[in-house]
């Protein structure tokens, strides 16, 4: 059996005048551009089976436009809709995934767009298939991120780095990181990838034949720290915890183009480190998924959340519904390396809202953003564990 993996990278920039997406705060359309939004793409095949990751630099994916992708690629490359990942890189600075209305929009163009420019990637990808094997390791890139919700709360430091070694025909990089894309604030009008986009930018600088994809790990509850928000810190203390969108350390107003850049040179730096360290995975058993769609509504609410995983191997390529919160992906990481497989984990894959844990639901705050937006949705306390339970019993689907 001999593994082939193929890269494939498509333009998503719209034009200028669409609105943005991720602020309620924030005033006016896209007038400028910083760096270029990307749609990236990685295929796997067996000779058996086949899969497909693919993200772009767009706050979430819609689930008409999540389905619509996995039907092109199936079309286009005999990869089955349901082997297929689409996810967004939850980027503040770019447009909305596509608004509705009678109306035609620069947005509603783009949303209508936004399925086929991610399936040419993976088209692109397909083409590229070449032979190559899998090497994977973690390192924590500490200092970078905050919990929102609470002072000294949990955050997930660790780099997830999926090393792909193809000979001649050029390397790549898988990086799985959690953080909310969320360096620049409401005042920022140019589109941008944000740290993420910046982070595989600082990786081209450095390494130019080296592909690279940033898959962003569950962060519902996890935001940049850099020196800015450190000298918030300093001077308010914990009275910046606000759980208001509006306010505190959730208002993001005057973060700039460079901490953004600082941010992805660190987590760009630290992931060139951990290449060398990485470990050989295994190919075999070979390529397989499993896709589950637990219930995470309140009774009488039914709410699916969409969860799928990709087994290569010993690699295991997780794609969540939502913005699940980081104590979630650190359980999942761990019910992954229960069942041997090394995890990479994609959030918004596709919308569903916020998705807190239990210990959330039950602080009964006056004021809690993520919390307020899964209850006007219908969302159940216990989602969060059931769309762990559900992540379990598919993984012990694959193993069998």
């Amino acid at each position: 059996m001999t593994l082939k993996i193929g890269f494939g990278t498509y333009p998503v920039t719209p034009p200028l005048g669409v609105a943005m997406s991720g602020y309620a705060k924030r005033e006016g359309v896209a007038t400028g551009l910083h760096d270029p939004l990307l749609a990236r793409a990685v295929v796997f095949d067996d000779g058996a089976q086949t899969a497909a990751l693919v993200v772009a630099d767009v706050i979430t994916l819609l689930p008409e436009q999540y389905d619509r992708v996995g039907r092109l690629v199936e079309r286009w490359t005999g990869i089955p809709r349901a082997h297929v990942i689409a996810a967004g890189t939850h980027t503040h600075s770019g447009p909305t995934p596509g608004a509705r209305g009678p109306r035609p929009t620069p947005n509603l163009h783009f949303g209508a767009l936004l399925p086929d420019w991610l399936a040419s990637a993976a088209k692109l990808a397909w083409d590229d298939r070449c032979p190559a094997s899998l090497a994977a390791g973690t390192t924590t890139v500490p200092g970078w991120t905050v919990n929102r919700r609470e002072p000294g709360g949990v955050t997930d430091p660790e780099l997830g780095v999926v090393y792909i070694r193809r000979g001649r025909a050029g390397a790549g990089v898988l990086l799985n990181f959690a953080c909310h894309g969320v360096v620049l604030g409401p005042d920022n009008l140019a589109l941008s990838a944000d740290w993420i986009g910046l982070a595989r930018a600082a990786l081209a600088r450095q390494a130019p034949d080296l592909f690279s994809l940033v898959a962003v790990a569950p962060s519902g509850d996890i935001n940049p720290l850099p020196a800015s928000i450190r000298a918030r810190l300093r001077r308010g203390g914990g009275e910046l915890f606000t759980h208001d969108p509006f306010s505190g350390i959730y208002d993001r107003t005057g973060g700039s183009f460079a901490e953004a850049e600082a941010m992805g040179q660190a987590l760009a730096q630290a992931a060139l480190a951990t290449l060398p360290r990485t470990r050989r995975l295994a190919s075999a058993p070979g390529i397989a998924a499993v896709t589950r769609q637990p219930d995470i509504g309140r009774p009488p609410k039914r709410l699916p959340a969409r969860c799928r995983i990709l087994r290569v191997g010993e690699l295991a390529v997780v794609g969540l519904a939502g913005e699940p919160f980081v104590e979630t992906g650190l359980r999942v990481k761990e019910t992954v390396r229960a069942h041997g497989l090394f995890p990479v984990i994609s959030s918004h894959a596709p919308h569903l809202a916020y998705v807190p844990t239990p210990a959330a639901f039950a602080q009964q705050r006056a004021r809690d953003y993520e919390v307020a937006w899964a209850r006007r949705l219908g969302m159940a306390p216990e989602a969060a564990d059931r769309q762990v339970a559900a992540l379990a019993r598919a993984l012990g689907t694959l193993a069998a």
